[in-house]
């Protein structure tokens, strides 16, 4: 499969033809000087009620809190009995803070350097619309990566229209920040590296996953590979 049908499969985003938020490309393969597209794919759905461990929770919560006004009632004896006021929000509100999407949008990579014990993620975000407009160069951007066999750093190709003003750095997390687009709907595309850890790749895989998705206000996925 190339790597321009690969991306194609793994990019998902709501009002297109599946229903998801968070566009995700992930390349879970060996270090290679040519970069290939991706392994895995994440998949999610929307869940449709409240999950019901978060009910347990707040019937325990209310439970405590009657059992804690009936200790102070007793306690009180002849005097004049104290009156405790909770405020518990109703689960419709609760719902809706956890589970309705917000106005936000993101275009996400991240590329496993195995030899180098390195990950790199590529994250573009903002408002849904412009986000939205820039998922073609976003892919084209990605299949434009390559890494350099000595340094091991990422190079690519700017689509139209980029700009990367401040350079690359040697040293830290953040390793570049891209323009995307012109004002007023431009946006940054930022590339950062991480210690790729020993531990099981796919619960890291998911773990960041699933941040992310938690910064659009969305529920957590499972992996599919």
């Amino acid at each position: 499969m190339s790597a321009s049908s690969a991306m194609m499969g793994l990019v998902l985003h709501r009002g297109l033809t599946v229903d998801y938020n968070l566009d995700v490309a992930i390349d879970t393969g060996h270090d290679r000087s040519h970069h290939d597209f991706p392994a895995s794919t994440i998949r999610s759905s929307r869940p449709h009620r409240m999950a019901r461990p978060f009910f347990r929770r707040l019937r325990m919560a209310l439970t405590l809190c009657l059992f804690a006004g009936m200790i102070l009632a007793v306690g009180a004896g002849c005097h004049e009995a104290e009156i405790s006021t909770y405020t518990v929000p109703k689960p419709s509100k609760v719902y809706a803070d956890n589970h309705e999407e917000g106005p936000d949008g993101m275009l996400a990579a991240m590329i496993a350097r195995k030899t180098q014990k390195q990950a790199w993620f590529f994250k573009i975000a903002g408002l849904k619309g412009p986000v939205t407009v820039k998922q073609a160069a976003f892919r084209e951007f990605l299949t434009s990566v390559r890494f350099d066999e000595k340094s091991g750093n990422p190079e690519w190709t700017l689509p139209t229209g980029w700009q990367q003003p401040g350079g690359v750095s040697s040293s830290g997390m953040g390793y570049a920040t891209l323009t995307v687009g012109t004002e007023p709907d431009s946006l940054e595309l930022t590339v950062i590296r991480l210690p790729l850890p020993d531990s099981d790749f796919d619960a890291y895989l998911l773990q960041n996953v699933n941040r992310w998705r938690k910064q659009l206000r969305l529920a957590d996925c499972r992996l599919r590979i």
